[in-house]
């Protein structure tokens, strides 16, 4: 009796008003689905939102408010004189960074609130678009979605085909705390409407370093292990055979990747660290711009294309270690295989990376050539 007694008690606490609490509806509110950060002319601190409007009323669905305030919280202040309702990060999706601050040293500590308030989102993207935030956060093209559902789309398409990162910004907080990688986020750009640029690497002081191609930035993946969705290169033989045709490069071949594996080893040789990289794949052709019988002599082809990606490879791995960045991680594989003397070096890595020496070995076996004879 005692015991259904206080099933009833626990039930009309459950069903009943609790003290204290309320809810806010959503017309009330201001979704801050995108922030962006940059520096103005006079390098004052500005920060900008895309929020969409629910009002029944409002023929505008998209508002976008710009203010100056020394810091992310210190914004919201500002944002609420202006909007409709009560600012909210909880939902943001895009957090841009405009080419003026990413310049400057240590701007990733300003992304302290969303780390901090259990009320931010830690997996809203980080972006760096390169030009200023007052383009981006205005841009509203015909016959395209709002500014957060473009923008998302842009990135979540770029991605399919590994043409530029997808870095949070809990993980592009790891990436920057951790002393074996430097970080890496999504490029944006804007010439007659919004394009990927490829992808922005960072150093250790969060100033964006160089943009990668998007043939850059598939070769960072792979070299990370990050080998989902479509791989495509599209690559010069200069040893293949055919005429040349005016205007026409006859000696390219476009080629997908698939199923790769990555192993990469380190050793310590010589007061030099040294990595071993393995890359396997089969290959699909998609565009063979020279003749070719691949039935008969499909190694002769196969060699020309691991050759061909072996110098990209090597390439970019020199243009990393002139920037003294890493953002493969090479300093991790350095503190997995050879711990005594990364611990040694681990406070100036990128300086030791720089003289490193990375071998890559790339093997691929072309299983597929289309359907055209």
């Amino acid at each position: 009796m005692m015991r259904q007694i206080l099933i009833i008690v626990m039930m009309l606490f459950a069903l009943s008003p609790i003290s204290g609490c309320g809810y806010t509806t959503i017309e009330n509110m201001t979704l801050t689905l995108v922030i962006g950060i940059d520096l103005d002319d006079e390098g004052n601190l500005v920060f900008g939102i895309s929020s969409p409007v629910f009002s029944k009323e409002a023929k505008d669905k998209e508002e976008e408010f710009e203010v100056r305030a020394t810091t992310l919280r210190h914004s919201r202040e500002g944002f609420d004189k202006r909007a409709l309702g009560l600012t909210t990060a909880g939902k943001t999706q895009i957090v841009i960074i405009g080419k003026k601050l990413a310049k400057q040293k240590d701007w990733s500590i300003l992304l302290d609130p969303f780390y901090r308030d259990p009320k931010s989102t830690a997996t809203a993207r980080v972006v760096y678009y390169d030009g200023s935030i007052d383009e981006i956060m205005r841009y509203t093209p015909k016959d395209k979605p709002r500014l957060p559902l473009y923008l998302s789309n842009l990135v979540e398409t770029g991605l399919f085909r590994n043409e530029t990162t997808k870095t949070t910004i809990q993980e592009f907080h790891r990436q920057l705390k951790d002393d074996g990688i430097t970080p890496s986020i999504t490029a944006l750009r804007k010439e007659q409407e919004l394009l990927l640029a490829g992808t922005a690497l960072l150093d250790k002081a969060s100033r964006v370093k160089m943009l990668v191609d998007s043939d850059e930035g598939k070769m960072i993946y792979i070299l990370r292990k990050k080998t989902r969705g479509e791989f495509p290169f599209t690559l010069h033989l200069p040893n293949a055979p055919g005429q040349a045709i005016d205007k026409v490069d006859t000696k390219r071949i476009s080629v997908n990747l698939h199923s790769i594996k990555t192993t990469t080893q380190a050793r310590y040789e010589r007061d030099r660290f040294i990595f071993d990289v393995n890359v396997h794949s089969t290959a699909t052709i998609s565009e063979r711009l020279f003749p070719f019988n691949v039935m008969e002599s499909p190694e002769e082809l196969e060699k020309m294309i691991e050759e061909n990606l072996e110098q990209k490879f090597s390439k970019m791995i020199r243009k990393l270690q002139k920037a003294k960045i890493d953002p493969v991680g090479f300093g991790m594989y350095a503190r997995a295989y050879t711990y005594p003397q990364w611990k040694k070096v681990k406070e100036n890595w990128l300086d030791n990376f720089q003289k490193s020496r990375v071998n890559i070995k790339v093997k691929v076996k072309i299983i597929g050539m289309g359907s055209v004879k």
